[in-house]
């Protein structure tokens, strides 16, 4: 199956190595969405019943998923754990077609309009030259559709009041200059076929306190999605 349209991936892993480097003191409060769970649990009321979709069906839901996110706009939710210990957040917005406005940890702040990128700097926004590739990964939608592998249905249950199918898979991301596997479970609308949480296992890149060292770390992420037509997202001025 051939997908033309290339959906973008917020490439999680700068976000901590650029943001870090640029935060404000006063931010305004991030919405937040509580993940329900942070382990794949289907059991007692919970499960609904619905026919086993094959591999090959599958396949296409998951890649398809990810394109029809680009013709809406919404806001994720993540929190990543890192091997050290480390917690990070990050909140993203989405306004088609290429509008970003990025919240790590509730202090450092981002947005994107098309290729230009600002950064909120003691209280003001200021233009920063930044390479786009290294926060937003262009060709995620070929990396996964080249590099997705050992697809599992998992099984149905509710999330939100919303029936989803669960599914597990393996795929490589785009960690600095090189690729990196990763190991994902996710939930997909029943009826939509829409992103709605995703569990990632993978290694993110990040900033040793002591020596400034930028390195891969291992992660584990809990990413929650909202659809949200209000989002709006305008030039800083």
């Amino acid at each position: 199956m051939s997908h033309k349209k290339r959906y973008q991936l917020i490439t999680g892993c700068l976000l901590l190595v650029w943001l870090a480097a640029c935060t404000s003191q006063n931010q305004k409060s991030p919405s937040s969405i509580e993940p329900t769970s942070t382990l794949v649990a289907l059991s007692g009321e919970n499960i609904l019943s619905v026919p086993t979709p094959e591999t090959a069906a599958l396949r296409d839901m998951i890649l398809e998923s990810f394109e029809k996110q680009e013709l809406l706009s919404w806001r994720y939710n993540s929190t990543t754990v890192l091997s050290n210990g480390e917690k990070h957040t990050t909140l993203v917005e989405f306004q088609p077609p290429r509008r970003y406005h990025i919240v790590s940890d509730g202090k450092s702040e981002l947005t994107i309009i098309d290729e230009q990128v600002y950064a909120l700097q003691n209280d003001q926004w200021i233009h920063v030259s930044i390479p786009i590739d290294s926060i937003i990964d262009s060709e995620a939608s070929e990396r996964l559709e080249k590099s997705i592998k050992d697809i599992l249905y998992i099984g149905s249950e509710y999330l939100n009041e919303k029936a989803m199918l669960v599914s597990h898979y393996y795929a490589m991301q785009k960690t600095g200059d090189a690729e990196t596997p990763i190991e994902v479970t996710l939930w997909i609308g029943y009826e939509d076929h829409m992103p709605y949480k995703m569990l990632v296992k993978g290694q993110t890149l990040a900033i040793d306190g002591q020596t400034g060292e930028v390195k891969g770390i291992d992660s584990n992420s809990t990413v929650l999605y909202e659809y949200d037509p209000t989002i709006e997202i305008a030039t800083p001025k």
